[in-house]
């Protein structure tokens, strides 16, 4: 037999199990991808800036950690920023039926997009370096005689930008679409529960981004207080390490897997919440 005469002879298409695997994977793709650049990040912006903190580096104290963490914090800001940015894309386009749009190749393709600009970015440009006076890594190093006009970054600046204004547009695109499509749904309180925590997540997660991003904008432009300074970098931290919180706290089959992976059983909550909802409706 051909390849043809054997689908049209023996075979079947599925296109529900051929839909949701396409899905599941792409979703996992830009998930797995996400968590893995955030894990680099936080090893970057808080262990070995930690480091730095504690023996007081400053500028070019030590030349070479200080490029490996001012151009791996650079970078992995980078790809977090794109991907978190993908992955919206990726669930506004599944909601409103544009799967196709990330089908096979293009996944692939749009996370290979990320990386080489993320190194592109941080190859070209001047990396940050830790400054234990001021609790921050920062393209400039604060010493008399110097201005930060010396020390540019278009590039950061044109991300930061970028994502002050597209990340929360994006949000509100999604947020939009959940709340136009909660028709489908016909438990209004199961609606009202997951409109609920879609926006939480996108709230949180985007206030953190844009709160990154608009802080060190700031301090490109105009004086700044510490207080500023100092929560720029916490929050540059908090980018990298909130999320799997966020979803920890808000999303009860994550946390379900927690119990699973610690050797205890979650069905325990899983009934009362039953036991309740329907005292409830009762």
């Amino acid at each position: 037999h051909t390849p043809q005469e054997w689908t049209e002879q023996f075979g079947e298409r599925q296109y529900v199990l051929g839909t949701w695997s396409i899905l599941f994977a792409t979703v996992c793709q830009i998930m797995h991808f996400l968590a893995m650049a955030d894990m680099c990040g936080l090893t970057v912006t808080g262990h070995l800036f930690g480091y730095a903190a504690f023996n007081g580096m400053h500028f070019c104290s030590g030349v070479l950690l200080s490029t490996i963490m001012g151009a791996g914090a650079f970078c992995f800001w980078c790809v977090s920023t794109c991907t978190c940015a993908l992955l919206v894309i990726n669930r506004i386009c599944e909601l409103t039926e544009r799967v196709t749009w990330f089908h096979g190749w293009r996944s692939t393709l749009c996370l290979v997009s990320i990386l080489v600009y993320s190194f592109g970015e941080t190859l070209w440009t001047r990396p940050v370096f830790p400054n234990s006076a001021h609790h921050t890594m920062a393209f400039y190093p604060f010493i008399p005689g110097h201005t930060p006009d010396e020390y540019p970054n278009l590039a950061n600046m044109v991300h930061n930008f970028c994502v002050s204004f597209f990340v929360p547009n994006l949000y509100f695109v999604l947020c939009s679409i959940v709340r136009k499509n909660s028709h489908r749904f016909q438990d209004s309180n199961t609606t009202q529960a997951l409109q609920a925590k879609i926006f939480t997540q996108a709230s949180i997660i985007c206030c953190g981004n844009v709160s990154t991003a608009a802080a060190w904008l700031i301090q490109m432009f105009v004086p700044t207080p510490q207080f500023v300074v100092t929560a720029g970098m916490i929050t540059v931290q908090s980018v990298h390490g909130l999320p799997c919180i966020i979803y920890l706290v808000l999303n009860r089959t994550v946390r379900d897997e927690l119990w699973k992976m610690v050797g205890k059983t979650p069905h325990a909550s899983a009934k009362a919440q039953a036991f309740t909802s329907v005292n409830s409706r009762s």
